[in-house]
């Protein structure tokens, strides 16, 4: 699967549980209501392909997403 779509636990690699589960299909929910991935990049226009590793790793890993409206 696409690291966009990967529970915290699974990127900090302390294993994989339904919980992961659940984390995927909230961000697959997310983004079926916004039309975004919630842990895309800020600039606008880029692909997955294009977003920085790391930075991916820390937004899902901080949470880091902009609310629904």
């Amino acid at each position: 699967g696409t690291p966009l779509y990967m529970a915290p636990e699974v990127l900090n690699n302390q294993g994989y549980t339904f919980s992961s589960d659940v984390w995927s299909m909230g961000c697959i929910l997310y983004e079926m209501i916004t039309l975004i991935s919630p842990f895309r990049s800020s600039n606008k226009g880029s692909t997955e392909d294009e977003d920085d590793i790391i930075g991916l790793v820390i937004r899902v890993t901080s949470a880091t997403y902009p609310p629904i409206s």
